[in-house]
């Protein structure tokens, strides 16, 4: 049955097509009678030999693909005269929360200005598009924004904030993180057990469930623990480590009975162990030592440091308020901090560098 099937969608594309050209697209694009994938013919040129076709066919291989373009063309046509299947064109927060984050984190790493720039641009969407009142939406379709949104949303953009905040060191991104936590601390905290309820206080369920499970999405509560901790540890509010440190004894016993299926909350629970430090970079972005710095922080994977810049530390002090009492120093500055206690000024970039993230191979 399924042989027959295959046969006559062949045989449909034969007469869309034309026997010279049907025979010409089956044999670029892997088309057979067997199928070429689990029974199905998926079209594909995944290791096709476009010369070799052409010159099975007697064809230069400019006409070959201007032949190929006609035949492509022709069967979109005939496609489009289908109903289409369902588009799922919402925009939710918390999916593109994500999305912000790699992207931030892919800017980062690879000195990518226009995954930053993307980053950016969705970001700003979602403040523009889906808050209301100062609270998130969940979603936005068709110039409407509806939902209160749970609790993922506001884990995952604090992690947005925080990895835009790594990537572009723009100190107004650490002080939207602060405004996100602070708000899900208000509406999903449970006062009682500990941790987050998934959705607000707002809503009116029967049961308010709390999930810690990471599943091809990491829970809200895994991901809350380890950006607060970050934010702690970057603002040197220890509200935020309090917080966090909460949520891991909330879950503990849980997460002991099968640690396989909470990974981000072991990663969270890694970091709260870890002893972290905190480097604080001053002076001219544009000079070569700051750049040193920050480039070598910026691309290695350093989960127990966090960052900051500004030129001058008064820049920081909505955002990080104890760095923004360090003094300010003549050119490139770093300051190493542990547990909020800081070094004295450095300018011996490459010896810093160097007891941070180890010498280089």
């Amino acid at each position: 049955m399924k042989y027959i099937r295959i046969l006559k969608k062949i045989q449909m594309m034969l007469e869309i097509l034309g026997p010279r050209q049907g025979r010409l697209f089956c044999a670029a694009y892997n088309i057979t009678e067997a199928g070429n994938f689990e029974g199905r013919n998926i079209p594909n040129l995944i290791g096709a030999d476009l010369k070799q076709v052409a010159n099975e066919h007697n064809l230069p291989p400019e006409q070959l693909l201007s032949e190929l373009e006609s035949c492509r063309q022709k069967l979109l046509q005939a496609r489009a005269k289908r109903t289409p299947p369902h588009k799922d064109d919402k925009i939710l927060t918390a999916w593109n929360a994500l999305m912000i984050a790699a992207q931030a984190m892919a800017a980062r790493v690879f000195h990518n200005e226009q995954y930053l720039h993307s980053a950016e641009k969705a970001y700003a969407f979602i403040e523009a598009e889906l808050t209301s009142g100062g609270r998130l939406l969940a979603r936005w379709r068709d110039g409407e924004a509806r939902y209160p949104a749970y609790l993922d949303d506001y884990a995952y953009l604090v992690w947005a904030c925080l990895e835009l905040y790594a990537a572009s060191l723009n100190p107004d991104y650490l002080v939207k993180a602060r405004t996100w936590a602070e708000a899900m601390d208000r509406l999903f905290w449970d006062r009682e057990g500990g941790g987050y309820f998934f959705a607000a206080d707002a809503e009116e369920l029967i049961v308010r469930p709390k999930e810690v499970y990471d599943g091809a999405m990491p829970s809200g509560n895994s991901v809350a623990a380890r950006e607060l901790l970050r934010l702690a540890r970057l603002t040197g509010a220890g509200e935020y480590e309090e917080r966090a440190r909460q949520i891991l004894a909330a879950f503990a016993s849980r997460v002991k009975e099968y640690p396989a299926g909470y990974t981000h909350f072991m990663q969270a629970a890694l970091q709260a162990l870890w002893p972290g430090k905190e480097v604080v970079v001053t002076g001219d972005a544009a000079a070569e030592d700051t750049q040193k710095i920050l480039g070598a922080l910026q691309q290695k994977f350093l989960p127990e440091v966090n960052w900051l810049w500004a030129r001058d530390p008064a820049a920081l002090a909505e955002a990080a308020p104890f760095a923004a009492a360090l003094p300010a120093q003549e050119g490139t500055c770093v300051y190493v901090c542990r547990n909020f206690a800081c070094s004295r000024p450095r300018t011996d970039i490459s010896t810093v560098i160097a007891e941070i993230i180890g010498p280089e191979p």
